[in-house]
């Protein structure tokens, strides 16, 4: 129970950071543009809502779903619309309440972030790995930026590691549920999946086929909710893949951040190809995560950090599981862990910027 304890301490001071600095009030998690709360009816504005002045994040989509379920009024982009599992969890948890929603959607991610760690450490302990410093790949900068700024990575990683700690148990229909979950939470998770089909397909693994082949039914049905289809779902990547356009590469040689990056992935990458099963399902998910992603989308790495490294979050909490060498783990650990000083100075830079107060007579 160690890592639940440590996230736990981790999760409530960054909420107390945060909420002194702007009178307590709960939306000043949320990252909402003042131009978007304008826009909004009066019925869909709640009470004493926090808006930014200068710019939004991610978490303004599902927060804005979270509010408008169906998007009546056109309130978000499409691309988000089939990561529903979140936001209509809050909404059903407040009873349709606007302004109950800021409350279940923290207390939901706050739950997701504390079970993600529970069952971590659980696989850490079948490994007789030590939840002190592998404990890093689980709270890495990725997840601890997506649970501060109010995104569904927290939910999908609980599911996902959840999931996994129910395969290796053989309970393999829970597992599958979970996985299928996952994917309603995170739609690009439905990478994981596919490849974990067809490498148990190829390696003649009937259980796992059915497992992973149940974790990707749902992404059939995303599209329809206005998420990106296959197609999108692969142009999204396709700045160094798809297109070879190395304009993106070279514009990030101008940023501090863009060697320790590179490098951080291609050290990983290198661990992984000497020191993993070829035939594990998993080693496969979690390569083509980092390759197709972490290196395929490199306009993100240096324009925001943070978003890449969410981007990043399932493939790194599998890391511990499919190294053979533990020498090698705690390495990759501690350079995990050292990305997460990045963490502060983002946090800081964030409560840096100005809000505007909407619908306080209420």
């Amino acid at each position: 129970m160690r890592l639940v304890f440590i996230t736990l301490t981790i999760c409530l001071v960054t909420t107390v950071w945060i909420l002194s600095n702007f009178d307590w009030n709960l939306s000043a998690l949320f990252y909402i543009s003042a131009q978007t709360l304008r826009a909004l009816p009066d019925s869909l504005l709640g009470r004493c809502v926090l808006g930014l002045r200068d710019g939004a994040y991610d978490g303004e989509s599902y927060y804005l779903m979270a509010i408008d379920p169906f998007n009546t009024h056109s309130l978000y982009r499409s691309g988000h619309s089939a990561r529903i599992l979140l936001p209509w969890l809050s909404n059903a948890l407040a009873f349709g309440v606007i302004h109950w929603i800021p409350k279940t959607y923290y207390l939901i991610n706050l739950s997701a972030m504390l079970v993600g760690a529970f069952y971590f450490e659980k696989l850490m302990k079948a490994k007789e790995l030590s939840s002190w410093l592998f404990g890093f790949c689980y709270l890495n900068l990725g997840l601890l930026t997506a649970f501060r700024f109010n995104c569904v990575e927290p939910l999908a990683i609980a599911l996902l590691i959840s999931g996994c700690w129910y395969r290796k148990s053989g309970r393999w229909m829970l597992s599958a549920i979970l996985f299928a979950l996952s994917v309603l939470a995170r739609d690009t998770f439905v990478v994981l999946f596919a490849v974990g089909f067809v490498v148990s397909v190829v390696t003649k693994k009937k259980t796992d086929m059915v497992v992973f082949g149940i974790g990707v039914i749902p992404y059939l049905f995303l599209p329809h909710l206005g998420g990106n289809s296959v197609v999108d779902l692969l142009s999204i990547y396709h700045h160094a893949w798809l297109r070879m356009d190395i304009s993106g590469w070279a514009s990030g040689i101008n940023s501090l951040l863009f060697i320790p990056y590179v490098l951080t992935l291609l050290y990983t990458i290198y661990h992984l190809l000497r020191d993993s099963s070829w035939d594990d399902p998993c080693w496969w998910m979690v390569m083509v995560y980092l390759i197709w992603i972490g290196l395929g989308n490199p306009t993100a790495a240096w324009s925001n950090v943070t978003g890449i490294a969410r981007h990043l979050v399932p493939a790194i909490v599998l890391i511990p599981f499919i190294l053979k060498n533990k020498s090698i783990g705690l390495r990759l650990a501690a350079i995990y862990g050292a990305w997460n000083l990045v963490l502060v100075g983002w946090l800081w830079l964030k409560l840096s910027r100005s809000y505007e107060v909407f619908n306080c007579s209420v």
